[in-house]
This record gives structure tokens, sequence and C-alpha cells, in this order.
């Protein structure tokens, strides 16, 4: 399957300062992080009637699901190592790349930045306010909890009791969202 990258929306930086990660961790952070993307592309487009709920696109999968099957995947542009830095672009289906299902990916990534912060899961310490025009159309959960629930056990069982910190920041024109989560 062929996909486009979004090029109009900005990068999603991730950051991670802490003790070293193990291969584990960082496996179930990558898998985790596309399973929130697939949950929030779908249900976004899904919203606007682009997306038919019976399409097997639309359809909940294990974090191991089919990558041909996926509306939106992230690739990682950029990573270094030691405290994990890394910014991932957003690429859609090129079956699937019309105007009208573009602009509603628009907001994929401030829309990610939303549903973990509103996500109810213990440890988000800071949450930066996001203005009207890019909250989702309807005030309701994307149901990310378990994955970040699972980010953060696997982020705390590979940091042997240290505290540390996963930022997730995106920047749209002038502004900038974020959303921590405190490890201890």
């Amino acid at each position: 399957m062929r996909y486009e990258l979004l090029e109009e929306v900005n990068r999603l930086r991730i950051e991670y300062e802490g003790p070293p990660l193990d291969a584990s961790a960082l496996g179930i952070l990558q898998l985790q992080l596309q399973e929130i993307v697939d949950k929030v592309a779908t249900e976004l487009l899904a919203r606007d009637r682009l997306l038919d709920p019976r399409d097997p696109r639309s359809r909940r999968r294990g974090v191991y699901g089919r990558s041909e099957e996926r509306v939106v995947k992230i690739k990682v542009e950029q990573i270094q190592s030691g405290s994990l830095f890394q910014e991932v672009s957003f690429w859609v289906q090129s079956v699937l790349a019309d105007p009208d299902m573009r602009s509603v990916l628009l907001g994929v990534a401030s829309n990610i930045i939303y549903a973990i912060s509103s996500s109810g899961v213990r440890g988000i310490t800071r949450r930066i306010p996001i203005p009207r025009d890019l909250l989702p159309q309807r005030q309701s959960d994307f149901d990310v909890g378990a994955n970040v629930r699972a980010i953060v056990q696997a982020l705390s069982a590979s940091g042997e009791n240290h505290k540390a910190r996963l930022r997730l920041i995106h920047r749209r024109g002038d502004e900038t969202l974020e959303v921590e989560l405190q490890i201890d």
C-alpha cells in the first residue's frame, strides 16, 4: 500500500528524559503511539462520515494490526539516542488522500495531544490549554487510556524505579500544544 506525506501537518515531537530505555519499552512506546494515531484518525474521519464504520480500517485492531490497513501511519523522521528525542511525521494512504480526507486529518496531531491529555491516566501532570478551534467537534474520549497506561507501565518498568518524563509536543502556526507524563 502506498502512503503520501501529510505535508500540512507539522511533525509531532516526542521527548523522554530518564534512565536509558530497554528495547522492549521503546518498542511498546512506538506500537502504542501508532495505535493512538489509528484511533484518533479513524474517529476523526468517521465523525465527518468520510470513513464507513464497516470499512476494515475503522475496526479496532491490536497493536500488531496489519500496516496496510492503516489510514494514517507515522514514520520516525529523526531519532537520537541517550534520553530519547524523536520526531514523527504523518502519512495517509494514497487512495484516501483526497482533499476532504486531508482537511480532516490536519488536526490529527493536535487531537493526539488532546486524547492523551484527556485519557484520565494518572501521571499526566501538565496539560496545555487547547484552543477551541483545535478541539474535536464533539467532546468525546478517543478511548486511548489503555494505550497511555501501557506506555507508562513500560517506561516505568524499564526505568528501575527512577523518575522519568515523557513529553509530546506539536507546533501549529504560533501555537504549541504539549502533554507531559510523569513516570514515578
